[in-house]
């Protein structure tokens, strides 16, 4: 299914999930959505929000609306969120995917081999798995190591020849060294929150001012790590690794961290 098609069949998900909710809000957003009044099913929506803000249906159906007012930026940080909130929800994924393909985010040329690896395993392996594989192989080299020295401790008490050292030790080793690395950026991301920038070009500062020297600007619909906060600017990590300050009008917080 091409991005094209895929993307309509996710507009028309638009109606089918509003139309099973019982909230009359929902009843009248889809009214004013099928009318193209999407200003006014925004704000019916965003309603709704107030009184739920972790309702992933209805950040879903937010960031199709932004989507449509233009507002690609606005439109992956309530799917991003969603995807938070509700990490099964496979149209989030699908919309985000189409998204990022049409609006102009920092290249994979432009961000190191090590950041690429790290952010894709991010994106596409659970991290519940990376940390239970690394565990695994840790049991299975200390459990391999354990049973060759007990071998060569019996070899050495019957003054026989020593086992020779086992290939599996090695193996397992390795597989638990491969994904020690992207265990611990997996964890030590969860620390922090994430938020997607949101304005369409959003200038990076040395500090917490609007008066400090702008490092270098960010397009819509990048995300960013949030590192540190200070009244109104946020100290934001990018995909190639560049640290620097921004204001939080220009971006939607959308993880919390634990």
């Amino acid at each position: 299914m091409n991005y094209f098609i895929r993307f309509v069949f996710l507009f028309s998900l638009f109606f089918h999930s509003l139309s099973f909710s019982q909230q009359p809000d929902f009843d009248s957003a889809l009214k004013n959505y099928q009318s193209g009044d999407f200003a006014s099913a925004k704000k019916l929506l965003d309603e709704t929000l107030a009184h739920d803000a972790n309702n992933a249906l209805v950040l879903y159906n937010l960031g199709l609306i932004e989507y449509k007012l233009g507002n690609p930026g606005n439109a992956l940080a309530y799917w991003r969120k969603a995807l938070f909130i509700s990490p099964q929800l496979g149209a989030a994924q699908d919309a985000v995917n189409y998204a990022r393909s049409q609006i102009r985010l920092i290249q994979s040329e432009e961000v190191g081999t090590t950041s690429l690896v790290l952010n894709w395993i991010q994106e596409h392996v659970p991290g519940v798995l990376l940390y239970a594989l690394c565990l695994l192989f840790a049991f299975l080299t200390l459990k391999y190591s354990i049973h060759y020295y007990a071998l060569k401790k019996q070899a050495a008490h019957n003054d026989t020849l020593p086992p020779s050292f086992p290939f599996s030790i090695l193996f397992n080793l390795a597989l638990f060294l491969v994904l020690l690395y992207p265990v611990t950026m997996v964890l030590n991301s969860l620390r922090f929150e994430k938020a997607t920038i949101t304005s369409k070009s959003a200038e990076i500062k040395t500090g917490p001012n609007a008066e400090n020297t702008t490092l270098h600007s960010l397009n819509e619909g990048e995300e960013v790590v949030v590192l540190d906060k200070n009244e109104d600017w946020y100290k934001i990590k990018d995909i190639t690794g560049r640290l620097g300050w921004i204001s939080k009008s220009s971006v939607f917080l959308t993880t919390v961290a634990p």
